[in-house]
C-alpha cells in the first residue's frame, strides 16, 4: 500500500515536471538563445540523475 502511495506521487511529480519542461521548451524556441539551451540541458540531466538516484534507492 506504502509502495502505491509512492508511485502514485512519483507519477505526480513526473508529470509537473514534463509539463514544466514542456513550457520551458516552448518558451525557448520562441526567444532560441544559445545560453537558455545550456540551462535546459543542465536542468534534464539533473532531472534525470534524481530520477536515477531515487530508482536506485527503490531497488
Amino acid at each position: 500500500m506504502k509502495r502505491l502511495i509512492r508511485n502514485i506521487c512519483i507519477g505526480i511529480l513526473a508529470l509537473l515536471v514534463l509539463s514544466f519542461l514542456l513550457a520551458l521548451v516552448i518558451a525557448l524556441i520562441s526567444m532560441w538563445t544559445w545560453g537558455m539551451w545550456y540551462v535546459v540541458v543542465a536542468l534534464i540531466v539533473g532531472i534525470l540523475a534524481l530520477i536515477g538516484v531515487a530508482s536506485l534507492g527503490d531497488a
